[in-house]
């Protein structure tokens, strides 16, 4: 099972400031984007709104990497992990 430092690597903020960064990224994550600019976040988190666009970007597909390597543990076969993840979808949209 994965750690939520697991999600942290590769990140272009280091340390300890990227809790604090990933905390506030979570919206954009989550497809929630027009919750608040990524230009008032950026300058709230001190970086570049081009700087928190590639983080968010590159969150995103370590995010992505996790659940598929999280559903490849519970199903029988690889051919299973993209269904699995449209029902997993389809039920978080509900």
């Amino acid at each position: 099972m994965s750690s939520p430092d697991d999600i942290s690597a590769g990140s272009p903020v280091a340390g300890s400031q990227f809790h604090t960064t990933h905390w506030s990224v979570v919206p954009c994550l989550t497809g929630a984007d027009g919750l608040i600019a990524y230009a008032e976040l950026a300058s709230q988190l001190d970086i570049t709104e081009n700087a928190l666009k590639m983080a968010v970007y590159r969150l995103r597909k370590r995010y992505g990497e996790l659940v598929r390597a999280e559903i490849a543990l519970v199903v029988d076969s690889p051919a299973e992990i993209e269904p699995e993840i449209r029902c997993l979808i389809a039920a978080a949209a509900e």
